[in-house]
């Protein structure tokens, strides 16, 4: 729970406004399409069975999902709307690895190629209890495609509207199809000896938002105050039928109005929007139905968003009755973040139409990555990292330091602390690592001993360490392998991806004698076995790893390669 919280407190979006309509649209012709590939960072595989939706940041709707891609992890979407979108990418275990551009601009008639790099986010397998389900219309039983659906959990307040924009969805989250059907992923909790489904609730513009609370008499005493849908048994598949009541006219209307702020100064121009944070419409219990604790996953509730004014003033009209969290500065380019105190992501609950205040809502200027340059794919092994600095505090306010995690790993586990806008990598990171960034600048208020992250990169950064040598490997169980140039090493091994274990493993000792090309299981001249060959299998993937001696002393990678016979 530890990580998984800290990944969430880590998370930022990548998005930009949306621009304006377009005048050079074919006549006769009023949608677009986007197309691309979907690949695995490390492997560089096509991914299968991952849908795409479309979602339009500053209204918070969500397009239809996208069929299954296939072996060759292409997907298409057609009969989009002109605008700006981001993909959101759904995934049993992947995300997506770096957004390093702007918002995919559909215009009409044409196709826009967007192609993504996937990576594994080591915080959850896809494994766990199924909920399958069909959303339709109350009134006319079609289906309601394009619907936000989304698990109740604990912990991750806001993830459901920043992380998806950022890259990052998870199987507790989800979007209808264009026949209203999702799937949803969770790991039951468990209390007084059962395991329990959270609620999960639907949301859609138009709509009027649901939540589906329990299966009659699955309740548990006990538990925590909501209902609770028990699999059984665990591994069974949950199947519901939701119908969402149409609200044309908005009945149940509430107001939620508030400043945002930065130090101390009105911000304007930054957006706001609402996220369901307590079930609404139990579907099988009469009494008004509350979570417990902190607000967790929420689902989005499209349509309701604003723009600060000058004097950094915000009012959300029209709100339907209910409980939500208050979110402001999701978008990216916009130069803010808002802060992660619970104070700063208010919960409001409204139940007549005279308008709630929020206060303030304190914000954290949003810090641009520098170096290496973000998305890079050939940095260098022991980069000067850097990023823009945190400037135009008021006076009150003195800056701590800044802190940065890293990792080549999605969690981002190695933390560091500078005075400076700067830090130099001390070691040489492995070639072809794929790695992330997140920098935060720790500021205190006079009279106050609370620290503050006034200042934050928006987004993770990424860059990929280039490889000394490209590899090439030959087809079949004995291959060979070529590098170029023709660097000299002193270690050759093989080994499984799946469980590091040795294959093969050749060296030379202190000398760099190990050159291409090399044959498995063949020993060159001058070089001796410390482990016998293994015969490789058909579809299994490997690495090769080549070192050479360094001239300072040690050793350094001249490549780490994964390849498949």
């Amino acid at each position: 729970m530890c990580k998984r919280y800290m990944f969430v407190a880590c998370l930022a979006l990548i998005l930009a406004l949306p621009g304006c309509g377009d005048e050079d649209s074919p006549i006769g012709i009023s949608t677009g399409s986007v197309e691309g590939v979907l690949t695995e960072i490390e492997s560089g595989a096509p991914v299968p069975d991952a849908r795409v939706s479309l979602w339009e940041p500053a209204t918070l709707r969500a397009g239809p999902l996208s069929t299954p891609t296939g072996a060759t992890g292409s997907y298409r979407v057609d009969l989009v709307a002109p605008g700006d979108y981001v993909p959101v990418i759904y995934h049993k275990n992947l995300v997506i690895f770096g957004r390093t551009g702007s918002l995919l601009h559909v215009r009409a008639g044409q196709v826009v190629r967007h192609d993504l790099r996937l990576q594994a986010s080591g915080l959850w397998t896809g494994e766990g209890a199924r909920i399958n389900g069909t959303v339709l219309d109350a009134n006319t039983g079609e289906p309601v495609p394009g619907a936000h659906v989304g698990v109740t959990s604990w912990a991750l307040g806001g993830v459901d509207v920043e992380v998806p924009f950022f890259g990052t969805t998870i199987p507790e989250l989800g979007v209808t199809d264009e026949l209203g059907r999702f799937t949803l992923i969770t790991q039951p909790s468990e209390g007084t000896g059962a395991l329990y489904f959270p609620p999960f609730s639907v949301t859609k513009s138009g709509y009027k938002p649901y939540t589906m609370v329990g299966r009659g008499p699955a309740y548990v005493p006990g538990l925590p105050e909501f209902g609770t849908m028990i699999p059984a048994p665990l591994d069974s598949v949950l199947n519901v039928e939701i119908r969402l009541h149409p609200d044309p006219l908005g009945t149940g209307l509430g107001v939620v109005r508030g400043r945002v702020m930065f130090a101390g100064q009105p911000v304007p121009g930054v957006p706001v929007g609402l996220s369901l944070a307590a079930v609404a419409a139990p579907d099988t219990f009469s009494p008004t139905v509350r979570k417990a604790g902190r607000d967790g996953i929420e689902t989005p509730l499209p349509d309701h968003t604003a723009l600060s004014d000058p004097s950094g003033a915000f009012e959300i009209d029209a709100i339907p009755f209910g409980t939500y969290v208050v979110i402001s500065a999701y978008l990216a380019n916009d130069g803010y973040r808002a802060l992660a105190r619970d104070e700063d992501r208010p919960i409001v609950t409204l139940t007549s139409s005279t308008p709630v205040d929020v206060g303030d809502l304190h914000l954290a200027k949003a810090l641009q990555p520098l170096n290496p340059p973000d998305g890079s794919l050939s940095a260098e092994p022991s980069p000067e990292i850097r990023w823009e600095p945190l400037t135009g505090l008021p006076e009150g306010y003195t800056l701590v330091d800044y802190q940065l995690i890293i990792d080549d790993d999605y969690t981002l586990d190695i933390m560091v602390h500078t005075q400076e806008p700067r830090w130099q990598v001390p070691v040489r990171i492995r070639p072809n690592a794929h790695m992330r960034w997140l920098v935060q600048a720790r500021v205190v208020q006079s009279g106050s001993a609370d620290t503050l992250s006034m200042g934050v990169t928006e987004r993770a950064a990424t860059f990929t360490v280039g490889s000394p040598v490209t590899v090439t490997v030959s087809p079949g169980t004995s291959p060979t392998f070529s590098w170029t140039p023709s660097e000299a090493g002193s270690w050759l091994s093989v080994e499984a991806v799946e469980d590091g274990a040795d294959q093969w493993v050749i060296t030379t000792d202190s000398t760099n004698a190990i050159v291409p090309p090399v044959r498995y299981g063949i020993v060159p001249e001058g070089a001796r076995e410390l482990r016998a060959p293994v015969a490789l299998t058909r579809g299994t993937t490997y690495l090769l790893l080549l070192v050479r001696n360094a001239d300072a002393g040690g050793f350094e990678y001249l490549a780490i390669h994964r390849f498949t016979p």
